[in-house]
């Protein structure tokens, strides 16, 4: 997952596509095209990951992001991590083959 012209970008890798792998949430199909959403927005998938009530209060309190900021959110909360086989990466990192990923 990476931002994308002021969106968020979720896609698989191919290597993982041409495994034969399921899908890691039914709102990301398996597909070669792109998730897209707007600004700073993530996929269901990514925003239930992310802590509920006072602890999500005070994570945006301290990453000093607006609500809507997801992304911002979710990459303070996980180190990159976001699943078993999943990456959020900041613009500008390298690409990390895992299975899942972003192009």
């Amino acid at each position: 997952m990476r931002v994308n012209d002021g969106g968020t970008r979720f896609s698989y890798l191919p290597e993982y596509l041409a495994r034969g792998q399921t899908a890691i949430a039914s709102s990301l199909p398996l597909s070669a095209e792109p998730v897209v959403t707007g600004s700073g927005s993530v996929p269901p998938f990514f925003t239930h990951l992310l802590p509920e009530d006072r602890r999500l209060s005070s994570l945006r309190r301290a990453v000093k992001a607006s609500s809507d900021n997801e992304l911002a959110l979710r990459l303070a909360v996980g180190g990159g991590r976001c699943g078993s086989s999943c990456d959020c990466q900041r613009a500008g990192e390298g690409l990390r083959r895992n299975g899942l990923g972003t192009r």
